[in-house]
């Protein structure tokens, strides 16, 4: 089932933003809504599905997303809503935790999921568009530099 890029985002956005009214309702949370998302992770890690920063913002691989849509929907996307709360609860207390430690794997389990700190989703077509994507730069850098001779 083919889905459009736009579609998809749309489907995480709305995703995510459910994820973080529950963390907000349940949990005591002060999640941005809506949940600021960016979809370029696949031009930085490949492998990656899905990253949280403490700025409260999520970056998702969009071909990870296409590839595997309904993994990274409901699971993906949990995974680093907990990684929010778990910021939104214990770093703006001056709290150091592990990323994957004890705290949030509860949030996890009150958010209904099971923990688990990688995936194994297959990051062959990521991967092959991040070399590509590379290869790209480097020759464009080599381009420029010709021109400036």
């Amino acid at each position: 089932m083919e889905h459009s890029a736009e579609k998809l985002q749309l489907a995480a956005q709305r995703t995510a933003n459910v994820y973080a009214e529950i963390a907000n309702r349940l949990l005591g949370c002060t999640l941005p809504i809506p949940v600021p998302l960016s979809f370029n992770l696949q031009d930085t890690d490949p492998k990656t599905a899905g990253t949280a920063s403490r700025t409260m913002k999520l970056d998702i691989n969009m071909i990870l997303l296409e590839d595997n849509t309904e993994y990274i929907l409901n699971d993906t996307l949990c995974h680093e809503i907990g990684h929010l709360i778990q910021f939104n609860k214990f770093d703006q207390k001056g709290t150091k935790i592990q990323d994957h430690g004890a705290e949030w794997q509860e949030i996890m389990r009150v958010l209904g999921k099971t923990p688990h700190k990688f995936h194994t989703l297959d990051t062959s077509r990521a991967i092959k568009h991040f070399k590509e994507l590379k290869k790209a730069k480097k020759i464009k850098k080599v381009i420029s530099k010709g021109d400036e001779e």
